[in-house]
Parts: structure tokens; C-alpha cells; sequence
């Protein structure tokens, strides 16, 4: 009961704070990857047009569109620190973990379109080496969980690009150093 009176005051203050949110209209950007892909990087870039509002993970599965809603009010009630303005048109989410998986209706809406960045297995698996002595974590460093963890990623990863077909967009990561102005410039053309 408490819970749903916290939740219930939340949506009141979001809906008071933005009252042009309530009813958004607008469209969504996942950016999909796995660890170590520069996800950071691309969503901090994507982050700072001013048409979509996020920068990061909410590290939350999204079972059916009301979790969609649930990420507008989550962006709504910080919207200082998601820069939530009346010309956002995007809210972004990223999501490099199969643990938050996102239900295939959501992946059909027309309103859903995601940026797909893969890095290859190698530059991937030496930067999880290097994270994990940061971190003091070895099973980051294990190539075996770490090969396994890789490839069930890619497989969820095109599981959700054949139910997004044209509302998806690849961008390979190491494009993203080598050739940032021609990346740069296609994404934006396919958010358009």
C-alpha cells in the first residue's frame, strides 16, 4: 500500500513538473549492445542532441509498453539530469545485458527504434580483461564465460533486429573511432 502511494505521488509530481509529457506521443531509442562496446560514449553522444532525452542505463527489462511509460515518468521526475525539454522527441535507454529483455511487442511498435553497436569479440575481450583488473573482478578476464556471454548477446541482439527490421540501425564500434564523422552523420540520418 505504501508503495503505491509513493508511486501514485511520483506520477502527480511528474505530471505537474510536465504536463506536455503526460500524454507523449513521441518515440523511443534503446541502444542495444553488450559490455564493452563504447555504449557509454555512443549514448552519452546520442544523449547530448537535444531531441533525446537519456544518457544511460535503467537497468530494467521492459515486459510490455507500460514499462515504456515507466521510463518517461522515471525521466520525467529527474529531469534535470536527463535535460528533458518540450523539443525532446527520443527517450533513450541503453541495454547491454540479456537480463533486461524487451518483449517483442514493444520491438514491432512503430513508436521503438534502436541504434545495434557491436564491437568485435577480441577488442571486447581485451577491454573486459582490462576491467576487470580495474575491478578487481576475475570473472571478467575468464574467456570462456566471457565467449559464452558474448555470443548469447549477439543472439538476443538479432533476435531483436528481426522484429525491428528497418527501425534499427547497426553502427560497429570501431567505426565509431575510425570513421566518427560518416557514423556520426548516418545515425543521425536514420533517427530522422
Amino acid at each position: 500500500m505504501k508503495d503505491k502511494v509513493g508511486i501514485n505521488f511520483r506520477r502527480m509530481l511528474a505530471a505537474a513538473r510536465w504536463p506536455s509529457m503526460v500524454f507523449y506521443r513521441g518515440k523511443y531509442l534503446f541502444l542495444l549492445s553488450h559490455m564493452r562496446a563504447r555504449s557509454t560514449l555512443i549514448s552519452h553522444i546520442l544523449g547530448s542532441n537535444q531531441e533525446i532525452c537519456g544518457y544511460k542505463e535503467e537497468n530494467r527489462p521492459y515486459p510490455d509498453r507500460r514499462a515504456l511509460h515507466l521510463l518517461r515518468l522515471r525521466v520525467m521526475l529527474h529531469s534535470e539530469d536527463y535535460k528533458l525539454s518540450t523539443r525532446t522527441k527520443y527517450f533513450l535507454d541503453k541495454i547491454v545485458h540479456n537480463k533486461f529483455d524487451i518483449s517483442p511487442d514493444i520491438l514491432r511498435n512503430e513508436k521503438f527504434r534502436a541504434v545495434l553497436l557491436i564491437r568485435e569479440p577480441v577488442g571486447t575481450y581485451q577491454s573486459m580483461v582490462r576491467l576487470s583488473q580495474i575491478r578487481k573482478m576475475d570473472q571478467y578476464a575468464d574467456i570462456d564465460i566471457f565467449a559464452d556471454s558474448y555470443v548469447e548477446r549477439l543472439k538476443c541482439l538479432a533476435r531483436y533486429s528481426k522484429n525491428l527490421k528497418k527501425r534499427a540501425f547497426y553502427v560497429d564500434s570501431d567505426a565509431v573511432l575510425s570513421k566518427t564523422d560518416l557514423t556520426l552523420k548516418n545515425l543521425s540520418a536514420n533517427l530522422d
